[in-house]
């Protein structure tokens, strides 16, 4: 089994020859002079952990029972991240916080032809709708195959 190397992310300019770090670099054992650096002083270096977010990424946030829509606005080497939602609220989140998740993002084609986009968790959604759209293969998990059925629908 090979190990996974621990990865740092460099919190502060450090002025290295002959390969200068800078703020926000993330290093690992392959850095070629990682054995002159003290990876323990946490005042120029923290462990980096993936993100499992993206900047700009949706996520559906629930807070006292109401589940709203919020972007990515920043993302952290920490695990930590900053959503806001629609009117700007900002909410602070980390890997650990278990009232977030991706919306179930799906497209389908409405009743005048124009690709809509909507996502399975929306408050309202009309549940007998959606399994319509599924039975029926209006349903698409991209809005590429939502505008190829279109035109293959317009050209039968």
């Amino acid at each position: 089994m090979t190990k996974i190397p621990i990865k740092y992310i460099v919190k502060k300019d450090i002025p290295f020859k002959p390969t200068p770090l800078k703020k926000g670099d993330v290093i690992d054992s392959s850095f070629e002079f990682i054995k002159y650096l003290d990876l323990s002083d946490n005042d120029f270096f923290m462990r980096y952990i993936e993100p499992i977010y993206t900047l700009g990424e949706e996520l559906l946030y629930t807070e006292f029972n109401k589940t709203e829509v919020y972007n990515v606005t920043s993302v952290s080497g920490d695990g930590k991240y900053t959503i806001r939602n629609g009117s700007g609220k900002l909410v602070n989140i980390t890997d650990k916080t278990k009232n977030v998740k991706p919306p179930k993002r799906f497209w389908f084609i409405n009743s005048n032809g124009i690709i809509s986009q909507d996502f399975e968790e929306r408050k309202n959604i009309n549940f007998l709708g959606l399994e319509y759209k599924k039975i029926t293969g209006n349903y698409f998990l991209t809005q590429e195959d939502a505008i190829s059925h279109k035109k293959y629908l317009i050209a039968k």
